[in-house]
């Protein structure tokens, strides 16, 4: 499940508050709790901006295109960066 992560008031990332153990996030290495900061250096400020990115990404699979996406997340405090080459 995913979460607007809220601070002074506005939307500073998703956080991630639960998902299936043994999932593609977990295989991903993502952690509960994890806020998402950043997908391929945009920043996610509203829903939106995930929606965006999502697509962004699937037009370029769809055009057959190996992309690497970056994912930025806040882990208890401390910025990690995950980093992921994405083929159809």
């Amino acid at each position: 499940k995913l979460f607007p992560a809220i601070s002074g008031g506005k939307i500073d990332g998703i956080r991630i508050s639960s998902f299936k153990r043994g999932g593609i996030a977990e295989k991903a290495g993502f952690k509960e709790k994890d806020i998402v900061k950043s997908i391929n250096n945009y920043n996610i400020t509203n829903p939106l901006d995930a929606v965006k990115i999502y697509k962004d990404i699937k037009t370029n699979l769809n055009a057959g295109r190996k992309f690497n996406v970056k994912v930025t997340v806040e882990r208890e405090g401390k910025s990690k960066t995950l980093s992921y080459d994405v083929v159809e």
